[in-house]
């Protein structure tokens, strides 16, 4: 009796099928749960930004916002945030703080989503809005 080595052309094949409906399963899913995770790094930076804001204007009575002028008395970028609101911020996301609406409105944008920090919110649980696509905002 001669014994069999190796795999027959159907096992691998089998194999392989197996394999690749489980990645067109996988593959997406692991995509939008890091554009999720994403999404939550930015929401959480902009409620850090809202505690510095608000320290920010115990300090010197004002907001740290870009005025309808485009005068730039705090910044819009990354560096002038973490700067002036003693921050470290660093994703791939781009911040901004405006004025008005009052007292201030800052986003986050990275291309895909926009989230949205807005003080006034009636939920001061999570002032934070997000636009984009189904699945990429934070829950």
């Amino acid at each position: 009796m001669a014994t069999s080595r190796g795999f027959t052309l159907i096992e691998i094949l089998v194999v392989l099928v197996i394999i690749g409906i489980s990645a067109t399963i996988v593959i997406p899913n692991l995509i939008a749960s890091s554009e999720q995770t994403k999404a939550q790094v930015a929401q959480n930076n902009l409620l850090a930004i809202s505690a510095a804001q608000q320290k920010y204007f115990e300090d010197y009575s004002s907001y740290c916002t870009i005025t309808t002028g485009n005068t730039i008395p705090c910044g819009n970028t990354k560096t002038n945030l973490n700067t002036h609101l003693l921050l470290s911020i660093s994703d791939s996301f781009t911040y901004s703080c405006f004025t008005p609406p009052s007292p201030y409105n800052c986003t986050a944008k990275d291309g895909l989503d926009t989230l949205t920090l807005n003080p006034n919110a009636v939920s001061p649980v999570n002032p934070v809005s997000c636009a984009g696509p189904a699945g990429n905002c934070p829950s």
